[in-house]
Parts: structure tokens; C-alpha cells; sequence
């Protein structure tokens, strides 16, 4: 039996003064990220006005561009811009299944389908609460959540190790560079810096183009990557161990990452600039390196507020604390299967989410009928699930490229 949104949530419409909030409770949707990966960094709230109240186990998603797919299930009480829903369940349904059920694609596709606007679409909120669901009793929601369940919890502990992975790097690199006497340029140490190009946008372009949206929090998401027709330079495709510093804009200027899982069809635009180790053995060291001088990034930009630039020749003369070749070699040695055991857990997290994708709309929908289902057909499910993710994600690899940093 179908029925609609609105017969299970409503939108939390109460208004406070943000200067009531505790710390780290303030969330925009800058802070969220893109394909449905909670949120990275909560804000600081505004000084004036009133914001939108949210409380634990409430459902917030962007209303902004709702194909970036941005939704983040609260753990704690706080505030949120007025660009984002706050979804609360009543007592047809858990927090949980209503996470899911707007977890879907289907649901994403429907609010950029009835969105308002062009340039920068939002979510028209009637339309939200129309959206046509599959009618669920408890029973069966939570058969749904206990299935879906372990794909969130996976994913989040494979995140949570790589960011471990990444401080023990980290923390190997600022150990070196403080023993490093001698110094070299950064222009030295690259075989290419240089910014990317002004691509041309193609819907059915084979390649694509990585923008600043695209680098946040040392990690690389192409969700919001265009495509392009064939770069104008062959040297501007990335390749492994590159690393993307954004070098425009007040707020974005100076964030970096790392390409450690790459496709050979996906290049910068203008406003990211390409710094490539001149050898192998580089590749850790620099990667550590400009992960940890974004703040130094940031104090060299030039120009007026909003209009900043990273400029080249400035980034090419920065000294960096060099070590001799046995220290280098040996640094390479420890962290180097660091950042391996991250790239094999982006894997994972990768077929993990494509496989949860796959299998959401078919339990949404009663495809999969979870009341008559044991584990060993669920099992079968996934198995043929997964057969068909694999031959999918061939296919969405030559569109879009599986970067990570």
C-alpha cells in the first residue's frame, strides 16, 4: 500500500537564538557532506537572527542543490541553517527507518525534480511532504533498519581507522621535518606545478574535472565533479600521489588533498592547482607536507576579499624542511603502507555504498520482502547485488572517476 511523507515526519519548525548553542552543535550546509556522508565540520553559528532548532535522532538534510545528497542523522542537540530541513518522525515510524527511507536515491531524485529555481535549486517543502513511499508497519521498518544498519556502522569504523592511518602519518612527518636541516624549494621537488585548465563541460563527456568543492577535510569526493570533453592537456590528467591545493576564494583557498586512488580520465579546473613529487619516493613526504600547511596556504593568498589567489611562483618558492635520502627512504618505508591501508579501506567504503544503494530502493520499495525473507536468500540477494554493482561501477568508472585523497 502507498502513502506519503507527511503521514510519517514533519519538519521541526521551532526558531532560537544561535548564541544559545553549544559548542560544536551548529551546523550549515557547508559542513555537510556530499553523498549521503553526515556532516565533517560543524560551524560557527551566526551572530544575529535565529536559526533552526534540531534534536538528537532528527533527520537534517541541505535543501540546497539536493542532488549533492547531503543528510546527516543528529547525535546531539543543536542548531542549523535555515537552508536545511529538519525532519522529525512521529509515531509511525522510527528516526532510524525515516533516515533511510530519505537516505534513497529515489528521494533525491524526486526533491531535485520538484525543486525550485536554476541557478541554485531548493527543495519546494509541500512537494517534500507528497513523496510517495511504500506504507511500512513497525515491524517491517525494523527489519529494514537491522539490515541497512551494518553498512552505516562499517562505514563509519573504516573512516574513523583512516583518519587514525592518516594522523600516524602525519605525526611521522612532523617528527622528520623537525630533524631536516637543509631546505629546497617546492619547485625542486615537483615535476609539475602548475593550475588546471578552463575545461569545457560536456553532459556526455568522458572525462572529468575536479573543482575546490571537490577537496574538503584532506579527502577528495568527486561527487561534484563535471564532465568534459578531452582535456586540453594530457599532462594535467592526475595520476597517483598528486596533490590538489585550492587556490582561489576567501574560506577555500588552501585546502589540500592527496589522489591515492585515481582513474586516468579526471583533470582540475583553474581554480586547483596540480603539485606532482618529482619521484617515487617523494610521494609520502609531500603529500604529509601539504596536508599540513593549509594555514600556511591560506596566509599567502593575495587579492581582495572573495577575489583571492594562490599565485604560482610564490607556492614554487616555498622552502620545505628537506631530510637526506636514507631519512626519506625510511619514511617512505612506514608510511607508505599506511596510506595503502587507506586506499584499500576507500575501497571498501566505496562498494559498500554502491552495494547499499543498490539494495535500499529494492527493501523500500518491498521488492526484497524482508517478512519473508531468511538470511540465506538475503545473502543471495547481495550476492547478485553485488554481481551487478561491480559490472555498474565499470561502467560509472569511465564516467566518474573513484577519487579519494
Amino acid at each position: 500500500m502507498m502513502t506519503t511523507l507527511k503521514t510519517i515526519c514533519s519538519y521541526r519548525k521551532e526558531k532560537i537564538d544561535p548564541q544559545s548553542l553549544q559548542s560544536n552543535s551548529y551546523v550549515s550546509t557547508d559542513g555537510m557532506a556530499s553523498n549521503k556522508k553526515g556532516i565533517f565540520r560543524f560551524s560557527i553559528p551566526p551572530a544575529h537572527g535565529k536559526v533552526t532548532r534540531y534534536l538528537k535522532d532528527d533527520i537534517l538534510v541541505s535543501n540546497i542543490r539536493p542532488y549533492f545528497k547531503k543528510i546527516w542523522l543528529a547525535d546531539r542537540d543543536g542548531g542549523c541553517s535555515n537552508d536545511i530541513l529538519v525532519f522529525t518522525s512521529n509515531e509511525h515510524c522510527s528516526s532510524e527507518y525515516l533516515y533511510w527511507l530519505l537516505c534513497n536515491d529515489k528521494f533525491f531524485d524526486y526533491a531535485s525534480a520538484t525543486a525550485k529555481g536554476t541557478k541554485m535549486p531548493r527543495g519546494d517543502k509541500n512537494a517534500l511532504l507528497d513523496y510517495p513511499i511504500q506504507k511500512h508497519n513497525r515491524q517491517l521498518q525494523e527489519a529494514i533498519v537491522r539490515i541497512l544498519r551494518p553498512f552505516q556502522q562499517q562505514l563509519a569504523i573504516n573512516s574513523r581507522i583512516n583518519d587514525h592511518l592518516l594522523e600516524m602519518a602525519l605525526s611521522e612527518y612532523k617528527e622528520l621535518s623537525r630533524q631536516s636541516s637543509s631546505k629546497r624549494t617546492l619547485q625542486d621537488c615537483t615535476s609539475l606545478l602548475c593550475r588546471g585548465g578552463a575545461p569545457k563541460y560536456c553532459e556526455k563527456g568522458k572525462f572529468h574535472a575536479l573543482n575546490q568543492r571537490c577537496i574538503r577535510n584532506h579527502k577528495i569526493d568527486d561527487a561534484n565533479a563535471r564532465r568534459i570533453e578531452n582535456p586540453r592537456s594530457r599532462e594535467k590528467l592526475l595520476r597517483y600521489g598528486d596533490i590538489l591545493i585550492c587556490s582561489t576564494g576567501t574560506g577555500t583557498l588552501g585546502r589540500s588533498a592527496q589522489v591515492l586512488c585515481h582513474d586516468e580520465r579526471v583533470t582540475v579546473d583553474s581554480h586547483v592547482t596540480i603539485v606532482r613529487p618529482a619521484y617515487e619516493a617523494l610521494v609520502e613526504y609531500l603529500g604529509c607536507w601539504a596536508l599540513s600547511s593549509e594555514d600556511q596556504f591560506e596566509s599567502m593568498a593575495k587579492g581582495s576579499t572573495g577575489q583571492t589567489e594562490l599565485p604560482r611562483t610564490e607556492l614554487a618558492e616555498l622552502e620545505i624542511g628537506f631530510p637526506d635520502a636514507a631519512s626519506l627512504n625510511d619514511f617512505s618505508g612506514k608510511t607508505k603502507p599506511l596510506f595503502e591501508a587507506i586506499q584499500s579501506n576507500v575501497r571498501e567504503n566505496q562498494s559498500l555504498e554502491c552495494l547499499r544503494d543498490a539494495l535500499l530502493p529494492k527493501l523500500m520499495s518491498g521488492e526484497i520482502d524482508v517478512s519473508r525473507i531468511g538470511l540465506r536468500q538475503l545473502n543471495g540477494h547481495l550476492v547478485r547485488l553485488r554481481t551487478l554493482v561491480i559490472v555498474s561501477r565499470s561502467t560509472v568508472y569511465c564516467m566518474r572517476a573513484p577519487f579519494v585523497g
